[in-house]
This record gives structure tokens, sequence and C-alpha cells, in this order.
């Protein structure tokens, strides 16, 4: 199971895409990703290198596609 984006993932995935546009960052972890939503904003917004990291296989395959 992987927990589904709700109104408080949608909130901090506005948070990761200002602070990756403003400061550019060189590398991202998004530890815990679940359904991979910020790792997606980090990577859209510009960050140069994105890592998702989750112990649930679900959500690693999930991320992978």
């Amino acid at each position: 199971m992987i927990y589904e984006p709700e109104d408080d993932s949608f909130i901090l995935e506005s948070v990761v895409k200002k602070i990756v546009s403003a400061e550019n960052p060189k590398f991202v972890l998004d530890l815990g990703t679940g359904s991979g939503i910020q790792a997606l904003a980090a990577s859209e917004s510009g960050a140069k290198k994105v890592l998702a990291v989750d112990i649930n296989p679900e959500a690693v395959a999930c991320v992978n596609k």
C-alpha cells in the first residue's frame, strides 16, 4: 500500500517547488518518498539530481515508472 497524496502532500509540493526554484540545489533527497510526488516536484523544478528512497517495494516500483 502506498500513501496517496492528500492536501498536505500538495502543500508540501508547492513548498518544494519554491525552494528548488529559488535555491537551485545540486542534489535533493526524498526520504520515505511514497508516491514520489515530492521527488517529481523537485525534478520538474530544476534539481539536477534527485534520489527518492523508500523501504516499501511497492513505492519504489511506483516511483520507478
